[in-house]
């Protein structure tokens, strides 16, 4: 189910760069409407895979409480807030709801007080060259103005966010956190023990390496030798089993790990939906 949401999701993605292309050639107030809709179905289908926020919902309600014309329309959707941690992307059509945007904005302070319009095409203009992609955090690009004090946080649902260390710990609740900066594993805001994990190190290293290939197969020829990597009856035993127990008592779910082929050749693969699991680790290796 999850991989079919996630599927529809790329598929929206593509569409609505197809669409922003074909705008930035020429302006159809046809594909402005179908650019809206499609702003509004991608909206709508991340709220099946992520935790939904109810901001966007009030700025609709809002929006709709102030239309002056009845013509006016509006697509948004996040920009993406586990990203940038808030921001969302309106999209209008042209020349109309500038009025019911501010008036709208107004009404949502009562509520949202910080709220802003960060950046507005018709107020602050666009560049010649339009886009330039100054960081892309999925392919490792990251603007010069990055404090490269941050680090990244991956999780088994293929989000990135960059925060301080601190921040990402307590921004995240209800999770498996894996520190690869300090090879601990944190649960529910609570730093395991011995007690609760043997192996708790080597156990960081295999569950970092499995998040980064979610529903991968990793060749046991992947992991340091230092992780049982040798015999897959100690793979199970030492970091499975104990990882299955810890999800049970936690969650009261058994985090899907697989582990299988022969006992010195085999594989593992991570096929976790319902547990999310988060890997923090050093943006810069250097």
């Amino acid at each position: 189910m999850y991989n079919n949401y996630k599927d529809n999701i790329v598929i929206l993605s593509i569409h609505m760069l197809y669409l922003f292309k074909k705008l930035l050639k020429y302006y159809d107030p046809i594909i402005v409407d179908d650019f809206i809709n499609l702003t509004n179905h991608f909206r709508q289908a991340m709220s099946f895979i992520e935790k939904h926020n109810s901001f966007s919902d009030d700025f609709i309600k809002k929006f709709e409480n102030n239309i002056i014309k009845s013509t006016e329309k509006l697509g948004i959707t996040p920009s993406y807030s586990w990203k940038f941690w808030g921001a969302y992307l309106i999209v209008l059509k042209q020349s109309e709801s500038r009025e019911t945007i501010h008036k709208t904005i107004k009404d949502l302070k009562q509520q949202y007080p910080n709220v802003a319009l960060e950046y507005a095409s018709w107020r602050d203009g666009s560049p010649d060259d339009w886009i330039c992609v100054e960081q892309y955090i999925s392919k490792w690009i990251y603007s010069k103005y990055f404090d490269k004090s941050y680090l990244i946080l991956e999780t088994n649902k293929w989000v990135k966010m960059l925060w301080n260390h601190q921040e990402l710990l307590w921004k995240i609740k209800e999770w498996i956190i894996v520190d690869q900066t300090s090879r601990k594993i944190y649960v529910n805001w609570k730093k395991l023990t011995s007690k609760d994990i043997p192996s708790q190190a080597t156990t960081a290293d295999v569950l970092s390496i499995l998040i980064e290939n979610i529903w991968k197969e990793v060749c046991n020829n992947v992991f340091d030798v230092s992780s049982y990597s040798k015999n897959k009856n100690d793979m199970i035993w030492k970091i499975v089993i104990p990882l299955v127990k810890l999800t049970k008592k936690y969650f009261n779910k058994e985090i899907e790990i697989t582990c299988k082929w022969s006992l010195v050749e085999f594989y593992m693969i991570l096929q976790e939906e319902n547990i999310e699991i988060g890997v923090i680790k050093n943006v810069f290796n250097d």
